[in-house]
């Protein structure tokens, strides 16, 4: 038998990794890679998410995908199942006009991976992270801060190519991701 965590945690994973499928066959720019999404506090600590889509082009002879700047974002519920705002940087407003959209940002797979890590294993750290979005975004919508367990999980899996446009579009959330200090034993 589930229990209820266990529920939450499948039902948190497959939101995300729905909504990634199903842009698939909007008539919207979504090909490319998802960064994890960035948590956004509005008026009234309501919290979103925000989702950059990079641009993308498989690299056959290196077994890699060059990732090129954001060319789309995507703005969630917090629970991630609802689109509020989709725009699409080449042809609507573009936060980051004057970054040049061929100059190279990153590959995938990035070095922070293991290298051991196939699809599978990515998949369930995939997985684990999503579950722990739910509890991210209380503590996030009440404080401003993100557990420990987040950040390390957000930071390991997630590219870091991400982080400099997440910056200016989520600096809150960038913030308590990277600066963010643990209080020392004493």
């Amino acid at each position: 038998m589930k229990t209820e965590n266990a529920d939450s945690k499948q039902e948190e994973a497959y939101s995300f990794l729905t909504l990634r499928k199903l842009a698939e066959t909007f008539p919207i720019d979504t090909t490319g890679l998802w960064s994890y999404p960035a948590l956004i506090r509005t008026k009234g600590k309501r919290v979103c998410r925000l989702i950059l889509v990079l641009g993308s082009s498989y690299l056959s002879k290196e077994k890699k995908t060059a990732l090129f700047r954001p060319k789309s974002m995507m703005i969630t519920d917090k629970a991630g199942r609802q689109i509020l705002q989709f725009q699409n940087f080449r042809i609507g407003e573009d936060p980051f006009a004057g970054f040049d959209w061929k100059k190279l940002v990153g590959v995938f797979p990035h070095q922070g991976l293991p290298k051991e890590m196939n699809y599978k294993g990515l998949n369930e750290a995939e997985n684990q992270l999503l579950s722990l979005y739910p509890s991210a975004s209380l503590e996030f919508a009440s404080s401003g801060s993100l557990s420990q367990e987040f950040r390390e999980a957000y930071l390991g899996l997630g590219h870091p190519c991400f982080l400099p446009f997440l910056n200016k579009l989520a600096p809150e959330f960038v913030q308590e991701l990277v600066n963010r200090k643990e209080p020392k034993d004493s």
